[in-house]
């Protein structure tokens, strides 16, 4: 019997550190002129902090895949104007309902944090997340130590959600945005520009 407990303790980190899905960015020198189109959002994730540098993060809007970040990296997307549910997914799923107009520019810091599972697992590569909104100033200042990533377009598949964890994740924030309307603030009211 504890021969089987120490292999359940071994395997499980080994498991959870190889259950990643793949990488779908190509990076780059520089990035295009972020500009404002006329009939779509634009939409700017960075992440401009070095701490967890190579986990990767899947980026979801209304549960469509649009990216991924590694530290020190950033991505744009274009979407429909109205209200949509952002996520971040890792070792928890960040998720945010931003509402976007079309011709503006929506800057979007995403936070990482030292997950759970990094302090029970030294080595491991998970990651807690969240977002954060953010001003053209922002952006422009941490640009230039940023990485421009963009989406690989041959890929045929790319990372999902199970359509029950996108609808709890979503069903969570709505909740929390009820219960805590200061913790979501800014980006419930995320400004474009």
């Amino acid at each position: 019997m504890k021969l089987k407990s120490l292999i359940a303790i071994v395997a499980l980190p080994l498991l959870l550190l190889s259950c990643g899905g793949g990488f779908y960015m190509l990076q780059n020198e520089s990035g295009p002129e972020i500009k404002a189109v006329p009939n779509k959002a634009t939409i700017v994730i960075y992440r401009s902090s070095p701490f967890n540098l190579s986990v990767t993060i899947d980026n979801y809007i209304d549960n469509t895949f649009i990216g991924q970040t590694q530290g020190k990296s950033y991505f744009i997307t274009k979407v429909d104007p109205g209200s949509h549910y952002l996520i971040g997914a890792s070792e928890n799923n960040a998720c945010a309902k931003i509402t976007v107009d079309a011709g503006k520019v929506y800057y979007i810091q995403q936070e990482i944090y030292q997950g759970v599972l990094q302090g029970l697992f030294i080595g491991a590569n998970i990651a807690r997340t969240a977002f954060t909104g953010k001003t053209p100033d922002d952006f422009a200042n941490e640009q230039k130590k940023l990485t421009y990533l963009s989406i690989v377009t041959n890929a045929t598949v790319f990372p999902t959600m199970k359509e029950e964890e996108y609808t709890e994740t979503c069903e969570d924030f709505d909740r929390e945005a009820v219960e805590d309307p200061e913790k979501h603030k800014d980006m419930v009211n995320l400004q474009g520009f």
